[in-house]
């Protein structure tokens, strides 16, 4: 399957009310649930780490957003001043 199917296979399964954790275990990558959508807080319920989810682009807040602690984010390689800079 292309890549195009595959991205409106995934859509089409999110739609139907599949959430991040049932598609990770199928097989789709972190990569593709983020193109769909997933956000940061349905891709932590899904099991991903903060460093996994700072690795496709997610920002420090959307991260703390997602209710990962201080340590999670300095064990992600975010520095204490940028801990310090989002309240923590």
């Amino acid at each position: 399957m292309n890549d195009f199917c595959s991205f409106f296979k995934l859509a089409d399964l999110k739609i139907a009310g599949y959430d991040a954790s049932e598609l990770r275990s199928a097989g789709f990558s972190l990569e593709d649930l983020v193109k769909v959508g997933f956000g940061s807080s349905e891709l932590k319920e899904a099991g991903y780490s903060a460093a996994d989810l700072k690795a496709v682009n997610f920002t420090i807040f959307q991260l703390k957003n997602a209710r990962f602690d201080a340590n999670d984010l300095y064990l992600a390689g975010y520095s204490k001043a940028q801990l310090k800079s989002v309240g923590f």
